[in-house]
């Protein structure tokens, strides 16, 4: 059967395929599939900054924890000791701000009513109750000496220390002679406190008193033996 027949045209007359087409589409091709590999291998070879900053976020955390770890394990160790040094002077703090028998002013109150010293100026010994505080002790209550306390001819509260001026020991009333007497070394006093005699150093120490709603204060305190100067201790 002849081409004519058929339909087709003669081999002749068929157009060419387009080599250079065909060339053009196999190099962009490869060039692509190249260029794909190259950029792979440059995003594998190129760290990115975005990693690392996260790299670096990640290692300023590890060691902030690691430093902040290192702190709480320095310091808890040491809360038990801080607490253990420094308990004396909260407790003296507490002490001096008022606390027990002792106002904020420092005065103790002393269990006498004020009415029930006698008329006549006598002196009535009465025992000072405190808290004593002795470094990490603290003992509510104690008796931490004596005074003298007597009604003056003006009316007012006068509070002797009952300890001797001269060495230390207790002075006693005598109520015969109606004065102060050191049985250690015959020191005498009269009932202002004022000594009668040479043999003590200076008069007797008085105390500061006051009378606050009924209640008999007294600022007790000791002071130095053996001295002219009035030194507290």
């Amino acid at each position: 059967m002849s081409d004519s027949e058929t339909g087709r045209r003669p081999a002749a007359e068929r157009p060419l395929e387009d080599s250079s087409s065909t060339d053009a589409c196999t190099e962009a091709t490869g060039a692509e599939a190249a260029g794909g590999r190259t950029s792979s291998t440059a995003k594998r070879d190129v760290p990115s900054d975005q990693g690392a900053e996260v790299r670096t976020r990640r290692s300023f955390a590890v060691q902030a924890v690691t430093a902040i770890l290192s702190v709480l394990l320095v310091i808890i160790p040491l809360i038990p000791c801080l607490g253990f040094f420094l308990t004396p002077l909260l407790r003296r703090k507490g002490a001096e701000a008022g606390s027990g028998r002792r106002d904020a002013e420092g005065f103790v109150r002393l269990d006498i009513d004020p009415t029930a010293l006698p008329e006549d100026g006598s002196p009535v010994m009465v025992t000072v109750f405190d808290d004593e505080i002795d470094a990490w002790n603290k003992f509510p209550d104690q008796p931490v000496g004596t005074v003298w306390l007597r009604k003056t001819e003006d009316g007012r509260v006068l509070a002797l220390s009952t300890i001797c001026p001269h060495l230390g020991c207790m002075v006693d009333f005598r109520p015969g002679r109606r004065d102060f007497f050191c049985p250690c070394h015959t020191s005498a006093f009269d009932l202002n406190g004022q000594r009668l005699n040479q043999i003590p150093p200076r008069n007797m120490d008085e105390l500061e008193v006051k009378v606050a709603d009924g209640v008999l204060w007294v600022r007790y305190r000791t002071f130095r033996a053996g001295t002219p100067e009035k030194i507290p201790v």
